[in-house]
């Protein structure tokens, strides 16, 4: 059986996000809806409560130990970057985490994407509101498709061979896409269509490297300055500038943030 094959398999299998996430997203993309009744919807599931609080309160926000409820979050982060949070939970909770063919860790994994969502959250948190709330999600999903092609690599025991091509000078959206047909970003757009998640968060995620829509670029210079395997390096922080700069974007309040987040 191919890759491709595998991997249509797996999207069309893929568990049920829990009851509340759609509740929540209902909520997050209500520009009616109050504090209170997310507050409400979060504060039904002890889990997703305790969740919530301890990604609030990692060393990567700032606010350690500071925040102590649910309504104190949502007022700090915003609606959106709490669906995130939501988010990270139930994936963690439907997935094995396994990216042994692109050499991370379960643990780099998950440090990557929470130090991606502080960067965006203290790169707009004071000039571009409305832009973070677009984002928040995005932090914790952008990579979200590489878990479905690793499973599929190592089910068919390709995992050496796929690791020492990206290790190599070949693009790794080229060898995602001999592999399994699809690019890993593809496939995280298709896995949020399939659970239903809102079509803007699919279409970011999806976003090309022609695509000049802030949310894009955004996304794309967090996940270049802080890679997967949490290996920050001068030449990221380099690239990434150079792309802010290209789109002509101050570049101040990224780095300013960039240095709160390292620190």
């Amino acid at each position: 059986m191919s890759l491709e094959r595998l991997l249509r398999e797996e999207l069309k299998n893929l568990p049920p996000l829990p009851g509340s996430i759609p509740k929540i997203q209902a909520i997050c993309y209500n520009s009616e809806a109050s504090i209170g009744d997310l507050v409400a919807v979060v504060e039904r599931d002890p889990l997703l409560t305790a969740n919530i609080l301890r990604l609030a309160n990692s060393s990567f926000y700032g606010f350690s130990g500071q925040i102590g409820s649910i309504h104190h979050a949502i007022s700090m982060f915003g609606k959106s970057t709490i669906f995130g949070f939501a988010i990270s939970g139930s994936v963690r909770n439907s997935f094995v985490i396994d990216l042994e063919p692109y050499g991370v860790s379960e643990e780099q994994f998950s440090a990557a994407a929470s130090m991606r969502s502080s960067l965006l959250f203290h790169w707009y948190r004071r000039h571009n509101r409305p832009l973070l709330e677009q984002m928040g999600p995005a932090a914790f999903l952008a990579d979200i498709g590489k878990i479905l092609t690793a499973k599929v690599i190592r089910r068919e025991k390709r995992e050496g061979e796929f690791l020492r091509r990206i290790e190599g000078d070949e693009p790794l959206e080229g060898v995602e896409r001999e592999f399994c047909g699809q690019s890993s970003d593809e496939i995280s757009a298709l896995l949020l269509e399939q659970w239903g998640l809102p079509p803007p968060l699919c279409q970011l995620l999806r976003g090309s490297l022609g695509d000049d829509r802030p949310e894009v670029l955004s996304l794309r210079v967090v996940r270049i300055v802080i890679p997967l395997n949490n290996t920050m390096s001068a030449e990221g922080e380099a690239q990434a500038l150079s792309l802010l700069q290209q789109a002509g974007v101050a570049t101040a309040p990224f780095t300013d943030a960039l240095q709160v987040v390292t620190e």
